[in-house]
């Protein structure tokens, strides 16, 4: 019988032809998939590694290292869209709700009124009175930027299983850190003395990282699941976060710290011996700078006198803030957009169009819908915290001061535009999704418990 005048499909089996095509291009799928499956977890610890590196970091180097993260970030995301079979989104629905809406305001925003302002140049440098270097890029860059940090922080988030996993994060992003350290990065000089900015050419990013390496050197050094070696990296973490910070001169991060270590104070029951090494080794760092030439103790208490902080209101932020407040109207309903704060007012203090306070930048940017949702977000990820197993008590006490240190560092500083608050969102969205008890009952991942935990929860 004709096959065209029965109705069937003409398929090359109907005519004693060989028909291989979708099963090879499925084994190419499958072969595809088990490639990625088996480098995903090295190239997020690869990105991680090299997330504190910056433009700061050229005068040490050959070749420019801020390149290294954004083309292994890229290759991850990318990775990660069209190889990942699950896609498992560790953040809350809410605060996903929130990205969402921040794109589809960028997109409304720059598809429909700006798009003539979409650029992709770097139009120019300034120097601010405290030395930091601040670079003014075209909308494109912003916006590409944008999009690609709340991929990775989707992506990595996704890839987190377990504690080890957690661990191993924090192992790359402590040596890459010290990486920064070890081969000096800029350093600046404004009206307190000379700061260190390390890859980010600005004192407060490389606090911020500093304080970021504190937490995670705490992280491996409560957990015996690590070897002595990873231990000693702790330790090490510790005392060259807490030079960092001191070097930096900023009082924001120094602020995010005592925060973030005073809720482990209060939070941890019976505060365990490694918590008081802690203080011998940031006495040890004290009594090393009063010994030493470079003096940042003495500049950092200076910066935090009652004189310098009347004198300078805070870096130009309070003067910042009420310029802010006077125009609410302005932007309070729709926003102005994303990285159009500066429509609002004119350079304030030597910035370049910050808001220097991440909540009232998403006022800014995207109006009381954006700014409620961020809030709610953020509520919904600290409740996430909350469901972390007893099991590991001391992981979530370190994760939540962490968190902790970057909500309070979040009201001076402009850190959503960083790689590294999105490897905090990041591990925090996983830490509370793969460490509570619901997921640890049916993936089994009470072996990674430390006996400190252990001990705690008996």
């Amino acid at each position: 019988m004709n096959p065209i005048s029965a109705g069937k499909t003409i398929l090359p089996s109907n005519l004693g032809l060989p028909y291989k095509q979708p099963r090879l291009a499925h084994m190419a799928v499958r072969l595809k998939g088990n490639l990625w499956s088996k480098i995903r977890f090295p190239l997020a610890i690869a990105t991680v590694l090299s997330s504190t590196w910056g433009p700061g970091l050229k005068a040490s180097l050959t070749v420019s290292p801020a390149k290294i993260f954004v083309v292994l970030s890229a290759v991850f995301v990318l990775g990660w869209l069209f190889f990942e079979r699950n896609k498992r989104i560790a953040f809350p629905r809410v605060f996903t709700w929130y990205v969402i809406f921040v794109l589809i305001h960028t997109a409304i925003t720059y598809g429909f009124f700006y798009r003539n302002e979409i650029s992709f140049d770097f139009i120019s440098v300034a120097t601010r009175a405290d030395g930091a270097m601040l670079i003014d890029e075209g909308m494109g860059i912003k916006i590409v930027r944008l999009v690609l940090f709340v991929l990775f922080g989707y992506a990595l988030s996704s890839v987190i299983s377990n504690r080890k996993d957690i661990l191993s994060l924090a192992v790359a992003y402590v040596f890459g850190f010290l990486v920064v350290i070890l081969t000096g990065g800029h350093v600046t000089e404004g009206s307190s003395g000379l700061r260190y900015a390390g890859g980010f050419l600005d004192p407060n990013a490389f606090a911020f990282s500093a304080v970021n390496t504190f937490f995670l050197g705490f992280l491996l050094l409560i957990s015996t699941s690590v070897n002595r070696f990873f231990r000693t990296v702790g330790y090490l973490a510790i005392m060259v976060a807490l030079f960092a910070l001191f070097r930096s001169g900023s009082r924001g991060g120094l602020v995010g710290l005592v925060a973030g270590i005073t809720f482990l104070i209060i939070y941890i029951p019976n505060i365990n011996k490694r918590l008081v090494l802690i203080y011998c080794f940031f006495g040890m760092i004290v009594v090393m700078f009063a010994a030493t030439g470079f003096k940042p103790l003495e500049m950092i208490l200076e910066r935090m006198s009652g004189s310098r902080l009347e004198m300078d209101q805070g870096s130009g932020r309070e003067d910042l803030w009420m310029s802010y407040s006077n125009k609410l109207k302005d932007y309070f309903i729709v926003g102005t957009g994303h990285g159009r704060s500066l429509d609002v007012i004119q350079s304030e203090g030597g910035r370049i169009g910050t808001t220097h306070n991440d909540y009232l930048g998403n006022l800014v940017q995207y109006g009381i819908v954006g700014f409620a949702l961020f809030l709610y977000g953020l509520g919904a990820l600290w409740r996430r915290l909350r469901r972390i197993s007893q099991q590991y008590l001391l992981t979530a006490a370190v994760i939540k001061a962490w968190f902790i240190a970057w909500l309070v560092q979040a009201s001076v500083l402009d850190t959503l535009s960083t790689r590294d608050a999105w490897i905090v969102l990041a591990v925090t969205a996983a830490a509370g999704k793969v460490l509570s008890n619901s997921h640890i009952s049916v993936q089994g991942y009470g072996h990674w418990r430390s006996k400190n935990e252990k001990h705690l929860t008996r």
